[in-house]
């Protein structure tokens, strides 16, 4: 398996994730694969705050900003006082992916007031605050952006390779 996206977390915790607030960045993934994950570094901070349930949705880019939605993960739940680390958010199937540009974003539902995900400084955060954690925005709506990338990335299993063969070998 290989992956794309940002695999750090050594930032700041922003509030994307919470309900209505969604957030993620940029990615290239360098070759055709199936997306079979995402993976957020978040946090559920402070006891008190209740389980909240997050979605990760990858979207196209369309000239620098994200476009339409391709594909969204299952719920993930993020029990109280979660310490920061790396969540897993599955799909349902592998996502197939031509080679390009695809924004990865994170958004939670209504108990998720106390999640968040980590961002390193540098890059281009996209944010929006009246997304929707049950429809999300399609096509992504930005509110605006930020001078720092969100730590996700996506797990993929390469395309396979088909050479062509004749009797004699491979050509």
């Amino acid at each position: 398996m290989a992956t794309f996206g940002n695999t750090t977390g050594t930032g700041d915790l922003f509030g994307g994730g919470q309900n209505g607030t969604s957030a993620g960045s940029a990615f290239v993934l360098s070759e055709a694969g199936a997306v079979s994950k995402l993976t957020a570094i978040i946090s559920n901070v402070d006891a008190g705050h209740a389980t909240c349930n997050m979605k990760g949705f990858i979207y196209a880019d369309n000239g620098g900003v994200a476009g339409a939605l391709i594909a969204a993960t299952n719920v993930t739940a993020v029990a109280d006082n979660f310490a920061k680390a790396a969540k897993d958010l599955l799909f349902a199937a592998p996502v197939n992916l031509a080679a390009g540009t695809y924004w990865l974003i994170v958004n939670g539902d209504a108990d998720a007031a106390g999640c968040g995900m980590w961002l390193d400084s540098g890059g281009t955060l996209a944010y929006c605050t009246s997304d929707d954690y049950a429809a999300p925005n399609d096509p992504y709506v930005t509110d605006g952006t930020i001078g720092y990338t969100a730590c996700i990335y996506a797990t993929y299993a390469p395309a396979a390779v088909s050479y062509m063969t004749t009797k004699r070998g491979m050509w």
